[in-house]
C-alpha cells in the first residue's frame, strides 16, 4: 500500500505543529509546563493563536504529544526489546530501552514530566505497557514467570519501582548513570519473578 503525497498545505501544516511543538518543548524544559503559556509558545514561535489552535487543541494536548512519542519510539524498538533468550532478558532489554528513552530526552525535560500534575503516567493501554504486558505474558506462559501474580499487575510494579529509579536520577540531577542503575535494579527486581 503506497502513502498518498501530501500536498504543500498538509506539508506546512505539519511543519508549523512541529515548530510550535519545539518551541513549547524549550519552553516546557527551562520554565516548566505549568509555568507557560498558549500566548508565549504562540509569540516564541511566532504563529497567531488561531493557528496554536489549529494544530493543538491546548497545551495540555502538548503533553499527550509527548507521550505518543515515547508509545511510538517502542513499537519501533520493539522487535529488538523481544529478541533475546529469556522472558528475563527482555524485560531488561525493555528498561534498558526506558532509560535510553529518558537519557535522550534529557535530564531538565524528564524533571518537568515528573511532577504530581501530570498523570499521564497512570494512564492505561498505553503502547509501552502493552508491549511489557506481552514480554510478561509470554514469560508466563512459558514458565519463565511466576503466574500467581497477573501480568498487569507486574507491569505496574515494574513501573513503579523503575520510576522512582527516574525520580532519583531527577532528584540527583543526573549524577548517576541511569541505564546502569535501572539495569541494576530491574535486574534485582526480576529475580523475585
Amino acid at each position: 500500500m503506497t502513502q498518498e503525497k501530501q500536498t504543500n498545505r498538509q506539508i506546512q501544516a505539519q511543519q508549523t505543529k512541529d515548530k510550535v511543538y519545539q518551541v513549547a518543548i524549550h519552553l516546557f524544559e527551562t520554565k516548566g509546563f505549568e509555568n507557560i503559556t498558549v500566548d508565549e509558545i504562540c509569540k516564541v514561535a511566532n504563529v497567531s493563536t488561531g493557528t496554536f489552535y489549529n494544530v493543538f487543541k491546548s497545551k495540555y494536548e502538548i503533553l499527550d504529544r509527548i507521550f505518543e512519542l515515547a508509545d511510538i519510539y517502542f513499537s519501533e524498538k520493539y522487535s529488538d526489546m523481544i529478541n533475546c533468550s529469556s522472558a528475563k532478558d527482555c524485560i531488561l532489554n525493555y528498561f534498558d530501552c526506558y532509560a535510553e528513552y529518558n537519557q535522550k530526552c534529557g535530564l531538565e525535560f524528564t524533571k518537568q514530566l515528573y511532577n504530581v500534575k501530570n498523570n499521564l503516567f497512570a494512564k492505561d493501554n498505553r503502547v509501552m505497557q502493552n508491549i511489557l504486558n506481552d514480554i510478561i505474558k509470554d514469560g508466563q506462559n512459558k514458565n519463565e514467570l511466576t503466574s500467581s501474580i497477573s501480568s498487569n499487575e507486574i507491569v505496574q510494579f515494574l513501573f513503579v519501582c523503575v520510576r522512582g529509579v527516574v525520580y532519583d536520577w531527577c532528584l540527583r540531577d543526573g549524577k548517576f548513570d541511569l541505564k546502569n542503575r535501572i539495569h541494576e535494579y530491574v535486574n534485582r527486581l526480576i529475580q523475585t519473578l
